[in-house]
């Protein structure tokens, strides 16, 4: 994922997985590679975000934006895509 996004030319990354077995230890430190990888190919590793359970993605206004929202979180929890 990190080669097509690179290779795309993506500005930013956000990682979902399906597997509801995987436990947080192992999602972390998938997120961890994935920064790590990124910021070898010139990218942000702030970029790089890894979905939530019950967050919400909406993309804002005609910059194209995009907020991940966790339910319930106060507006400083969002984090900028």
């Amino acid at each position: 994922m990190i080669d097509f996004a690179s290779c795309v030319g993506a500005r930013r990354l956000l990682l979902f997985h399906h597997d509801p077995l995987h436990p947080d230890a192992f999602l972390d430190a998938l997120h961890a590679d994935a920064r790590e990888r990124w910021a070898a190919r010139g990218g942000d590793p702030d970029a790089v975000t890894s979905a939530m359970e019950a967050a919400e993605l909406g993309v804002e206004g005609a910059s194209g934006e995009a907020v991940l929202v966790p339910t319930g979180a106060a507006p400083r929890a969002q984090a900028r895509l």
